[in-house]
């Protein structure tokens, strides 16, 4: 009988070592959304010519 609950017990603790390790893996390698934005913004800044935002170099096109 007890043996049996260890089990269950070990095995709902791998579960959860798994969902934890699963979640914080998802959230250390999310992409940075704001970095993607600002060089968005700057294309867009650099192919109107924008006085506002100086004498920014064109970012290459990829």
């Amino acid at each position: 009988m007890n043996i049996s609950i260890y089990a269950v017990i070990f095995l709902l603790g791998g579960v959860a070592a798994v969902i934890v390790m699963r979640l914080l893996f998802l959230f250390l390698n999310r992409p940075f959304k704001n970095i993607k934005d600002d060089q968005y913004l700057e294309q867009i800044a650099n192919a109107l010519q924008l006085p506002k935002f100086g004498q920014a170099e064109p970012t290459p096109r990829s």
